[in-house]
């Protein structure tokens, strides 16, 4: 019914405003307000009384989510793009490593059975591009017809979101930031990396609401253009590199016109909080509860190796704190929530390269889970 859609939408509102304030109180510290907005997705999609309105929260990731990605490429000029994103590609292929590792680990300490190593290659697919490779590889072996395939799917969100929730705190960890410190950290908390709700304001700038017309409408017409090709190319799975592709090119052409506008970081968090909470709200605790344990044991395994190679790794070769989380975000999850957790922590310059790093897993997994699966399953 039309206004369960507009109460759900009512709900998402008073969360965001939460999560703004308690980004302005002494409490953001704890508990980020990206996190915030993951665990409230959670809390409510498993409340007694259904809540969640899975067709918006489908409506919001389908046209919303492209939308929030322009706005937050805005300032995406390719002279500093490949710059910017060789920060990246060290810790991105150590992620990699790290998940192999984990998920050879995993299938050699765990019971046999007899879609094992096709479950290990799925694992391996998603953990290195997303749940479109999940898909994917899950089709290409078979693996959609095996009894474990739906439990490996809701510990592929359980886990997946446990480990979202962590990155998102693991930043605010003291003891983690000593072993391995961070420059990208450490300018942003000065305030050397723009802030993302304070925008820096020049004599050329656009009036303030002229200024927000002018990104959201750009962005509109950046996110069809994206979504255009993408069906057209009849490759909607990867609209967001399209997205991507468009807004690097405008923010590239169109530089002036960008330097003029200013408030459009705002716009992009509001989306990206809202994206965290219909993150947390894909989560059902209940099925987690009726037979997944084998698999959630299994994603366990991975992901925890996963980070402490990563973070080890980082440790003996110095490498930055936030672009291995990063790296880690866009390796185990994806690339929108990799650029969401930048944008989130005003890591303005590992944005871009976050996505684009992300968007690269997405074109290795397939190849790297069915290969992991082949090898696998001749021990």
């Amino acid at each position: 019914m039309l206004y369960q859609d507009t109460f759900y939408l009512g709900i998402l509102s008073l969360f965001v405003a939460a999560a703004v304030f308690l980004e302005y109180s002494r409490y953001a510290r704890y508990v980020p307000p990206a996190l915030f907005m993951l665990l409230s997705g959670v809390l409510l999609a498993n409340l007694p009384v259904n809540i969640v309105q899975a067709k918006v929260s489908g409506a919001f990731v389908t046209h919303l989510l492209p939308v929030g990605m322009a706005l937050l490429l805005f300032h995406s000029n390719v002279m500093t793009i490949f710059k910017q994103a060789r920060i990246l590609i060290v810790p991105f292929f150590v992620a990699i490593a790290a998940t192999l590792t984990g998920v050879v680990v995993a299938f050699l300490v765990l019971p046999g059975f007899a879609d094992k190593a096709a479950m290990a290659g799925v694992v391996t697919a998603t953990l290195v591009g997303g749940s479109m490779n999940f898909l994917a590889v899950s089709e290409t072996l078979q693996y959609s017809q095996s009894p474990y395939y739906g439990v490996t799917l809701a510990a592929d969100v359980a886990v997946g979101t446990t480990y979202f929730a962590f990155l998102i705190a693991a930043a605010s960890i003291a003891s983690l930031r000593r072993l391995v410190p961070s420059r990208i950290m450490d300018q942003a908390e000065i305030g050397e990396e723009t802030n993302l709700h304070s925008p820096a304001l020049n004599d050329n700038t656009l009036p303030p609401v002229l200024s927000l017309v002018t990104a959201m409408t750009i962005a509109l017409l950046i996110a069809a253009a994206g979504q255009y090709v993408a069906g057209l190319l009849a490759l909607d799975a990867y609209t967001l590199l399209f997205v991507t592709a468009f807004a690097v090119l405008f923010a590239t052409l169109a530089d002036k016109l960008v330097q003029r506008i200013s408030g459009e970081e705002i716009l992009a968090m509001i989306i990206m909080y809202i994206f965290f909470f219909i993150i947390g709200s894909g989560v059902d605790l209940e099925s987690l509860l009726e037979g997944s344990q084998f698999a959630m044991l299994f994603y366990l395994i991975v992901i925890s190796l996963h980070f402490l190679v990563l973070f080890g790794v980082a440790y003996l070769f110095k490498l930055d704190f936030a672009s291995i989380l990063i790296a880690s975000n866009a390796c185990v999850l994806g690339p929108p929530t990799a650029a969401a957790v930048a944008a989130a922590n005003h890591w303005r310059s590992l944005v871009t390269p976050g996505l684009l790093i992300g968007i690269l897993g997405y074109a290795l997994a397939n190849f790297i889970g069915v290969s992991a699966a082949g090898l696998l399953a001749s021990f």
